[in-house]
């Protein structure tokens, strides 16, 4: 065979076979994975990429967002799953050999709604707190305020009340507690909590809080009606005549100390008795045990006017009964109702400030006595007694294993025994006490005047109450173990455990040793989300007999199985998202007391990260060779990037100056606001610098290596032969074959004529 011809055989088959895939056995893809909803990488994504029935090959996105796939065996069009747990999964059939820019974009899945959070209105702030969400997946919430008239309309729009109003995604509250400082006196307030997941899913907003008003105390007398025997039962221990119990409630005390402290309740004469056998008679509760109790009565023309006054300047801590008043009821005509009231002339509350204990202003509601048969506080069953039974049915039914019947008119109100605006544990063991006949400290039969019981110290920020959880493994069982320390009598407790119901099977709760013989535990486990994906033990606790547990103590073991044999108990974690504690008063330590549990909601703060972008502005492609700078410094200038992508991580929160800057472009700079813990992506399209007259010639028809200095049929033939010869969309270019041919035909010709000349 002639050697020209030779030539054109291999030109031809070389040209005409490498787009038919036969001299390229392999092929790559990649791109990059970001929020929808924020233009944020996605880190984690896994990415399957199939051909027919058999998976080709598979990879995961880097922190940038980024993907490279090479050494696929098959060119395509491939079938291309994205694969996120806390995303909407992707699917993509549009995809053939060789791309390298593909983008996609994944959105967040959904997240519960944050319950309605409960606000107490303190003579100098308003303290706002809420049941934790069920998700271990959370940045963190948004709390809203909205001042509204009497008529509950709105007054102005709802103001963000953490970090600037505008970020959503950063400045976020750590844990679902809340003290209002900045609120304006006599105003009533609303409140809605907003949860942020950790892929910046926003949820909706909480039902509204019941309204408050700013900047007073406000005092109240619930109902009272006439004593049942089937009920919570006292008798005196002089006439042994049946007593009423009338609390003396407060709707929040935590700004509030307790020096000399003055209330004075007038009781109608015609209802109640007042005499040698039927004295008048006042008992602290959980909320006022720690401080010195002092009291007397005077007969005031038509009233019974019962002083009480607290000293001991020890601050206060939560809502509630704070004083419980029993008295005789008198014979008055059965469906008769008197008023109760406080006689707001007699009554001082001071509240230490810079200045010194001052009198602060007061909101009193009017209480009521009914001789009539009501509602029985603490008969959750509605049997028409107080039992056992009723403790229990409320352990369980805040776990979710007891449904409250519909026709029980009283609930709620009758499940909240030390009305404090809440149903929970510290109620159950109420309820123990009443029928155990050792309600409050009152003793049966009523014996001498009240002595204050001894208590430990008041804890210190050292000396806290923590609460923390410790993962066991044993084979193919995790174990959390929930431990508690610094708590002097634990009589009940509940706790809520999140984990990724998508790895993890939940098993068991169980109490731990100390705890087996004495507490009472029930137990529940929920299943949620969009993929089934999030899972939630909630735990109760009731003892009739305190624990001590200033030691590390284990309370509760939760069992699970692995699922997934990739699990990581980092990445996807089992986590305390709720927890609290009554002792053995019904007292539960919330907010400013420094015995209040800590620890278990603290793990929501992370650190802030940049992830910034450089783009051609001409050409929208990305500038791999630039450095990005920061002011202030709080990160060294970066030059090393993921296809163009510049990653800041751990920043503070704030405000910040961006430079950008590439030695073939303009500098550019840009002013971001980044919130705590927030994550944010930026675009910084850079210009390039314009080149002098004839630089750069031929630029668009192919690129030169560096250092190469080809003269123009060199350039030309490496156009024509070189290169990538087919498209993404696996098309040849016959076109190049026809001229290959075609300038061989004339090469051969032109030896031939050239031969028969010679």
């Amino acid at each position: 065979m002639p050697r020209t011809l030779t030539i054109i055989i291999l030109i031809f088959l070389t040209v005409t076979l490498q787009p038919l895939g036969v001299t390229q056995d392999t092929y790559s893809l990649a791109g990059r994975v970001t929020n929808v909803l924020t233009d944020n990488p996605v880190s984690d994504v896994t990415i399957i990429i199939t051909e027919g029935d058999s998976e080709s090959a598979s990879t995961i996105t880097d922190s940038t967002g980024y993907f490279m796939v090479s050494d696929i065996p098959v060119s395509g069009p491939y079938q291309i799953e994205f694969l996120h747990r806390e995303y909407s999964s992707v699917y993509r059939l549009d995809i053939l050999a060789s791309a390298i820019n593909i983008d996609v974009e994944l959105e967040p899945n959904a997240i519960s709604i944050p319950a309605a959070p409960i606000a107490n209105a303190g003579p100098q702030y308003i303290y706002i707190d809420w049941h934790a969400n069920p998700e271990t997946s959370i940045k963190g919430y948004n709390l809203y305020r909205t001042a509204i008239d009497e008529n509950g309309e709105a007054i102005g729009e709802a103001v963000k009340l953490n970090g600037i109003p505008e970020t959503l995604l950063g400045d976020l509250l750590e844990s679902a507690a809340y003290i209002d400082e900045d609120t304006e006196r006599g105003i009533l307030y609303i409140y809605q909590v907003q949860v942020v997941s950790s892929v910046d899913r926003l949820s909706d907003l909480s039902e509204p809080s019941i309204p408050v008003k700013a900047n007073v105390l406000t005092l109240f007398i619930p109902t009272v009606y006439a004593p049942q025997l089937q009920g919570i039962a006292f008798v005196h221990p002089i006439s042994g005549k049946p007593l009423a119990r009338i609390p003396v409630a407060v709707e929040c005390v935590y700004d509030v100390v307790a020096q000399a402290m003055k209330l004075a309740v007038d009781l109608p004469s015609d209802a109640f008795l007042h005499d040698a056998t039927n004295d008048i008679r006042v008992f602290p509760t959980g909320l006022t045990r720690r401080v010195d109790l002092t009291y007397h009565v005077e007969v005031v023309e038509d009233v019974i006017r019962v002083f009480i006054e607290a000293n001991g300047n020890i601050p206060l801590y939560g809502s509630g009964a704070l004083f419980q008043i029993f008295a005789v009821p008198a014979l008055v005509a059965e469906g008769d109702c008197v008023p109760i009231q406080l006689h707001t002339a007699s009554t001082v509350i001071p509240v230490l400030t810079d200045e010194g204990y001052l009198p602060i202003s007061l909101e009193v509601f009017e209480g009521t006595y009914c001789n009539e048969a009501g509602c029985i506080y603490g008969d959750v069953t509605n049997d028409g007694r107080v039992s056992v039974n009723d403790a229990v049915a409320l352990l369980q039914y805040l776990v979710g294993l007891h449904d409250i019947s519909l026709d029980h008119p009283c609930f709620p109100a009758v499940a909240d025994l030390n009305f404090d605006g809440r149903v929970d544990v510290a109620d159950v063991r109420l309820i123990l006490r009443a029928i155990t006949l050792d309600f409050i400290g009152l003793e049966y039969p009523l014996s001498s005047p009240y002595s204050v019981i001894p208590i430990t110290e008041q804890k210190t920020e050292e000396e806290a109450v923590q609460i923390s959880l410790d993962i066991r493994y044993e084979g193919t069982s995790v174990i959390a173990v929930i431990m508690l320390e610094g708590v002097s009598d634990l009589s009940g407790f509940s706790v809520q455990l999140g984990y990724p119901a998508d790895y993890l099977y939940f098993d068991s709760a169980a109490k731990g040793d100390r705890l087996a013989e004495i507490f009472t535990l029930e137990n529940k486990d929920y299943i949620h989300g969009e993929n089934q994906e999030h899972g939630m033990v909630k735990i109760s606790t009731m003892s009739q007999e305190p624990l001590d547990c200033l030691e590390k103590t284990e309370i509760v073991l939760v069992q699970f199985t692995t699922r997934n044999p990739n699990w990581d108990s980092i990445a996807l974690p089992v986590r305390v998202t709720d927890f609290s504690y009554n002792d053995a008063e019904g007292y539960t330590p919330r907010h400013t007391d420094p015995a209040a549990p800590k620890g278990y909601g603290q793990s929501l703060g992370q650190a802030a990260a940049l992830f910034c972008t450089f783009v051609n502005a001409d050409t929208m492609e990305a500038i791999t060779d630039g450095t990005l700078s920061i002011q202030p410094a709080h990160h060294s200038p970066v030059s090393n990037n993921t296809n163009g992508v510049y990653t800041m991580p751990a920043l503070e929160g704030g405000s910040y100056t961006l430079s950008a800057a590439s030695s073939q472009y303009d500098n550019a700079v840009l002013n971001v606001y980044i919130g705590k813990g927030e994550t944010v992506s930026r675009k910084i399209y850079l210009i390039p610098l314009p080149t002098s007259e004839g630089e750069n010639e031929g630029e668009g028809e192919g690129e030169a290596v560096e250092g190469e200095d080809d003269n123009d049929d060199t350039k030309k033939m490496r156009i024509l032969f070189c290169g990538v010869t087919s498209g993404t969309d696996g098309s040849s270019h016959v076109g190049d074959i026809v001229l290959i041919m075609l300038i061989a035909v004339a090469l051969l010709s032109n030896r031939k004529k050239r031969h028969e000349t010679l």
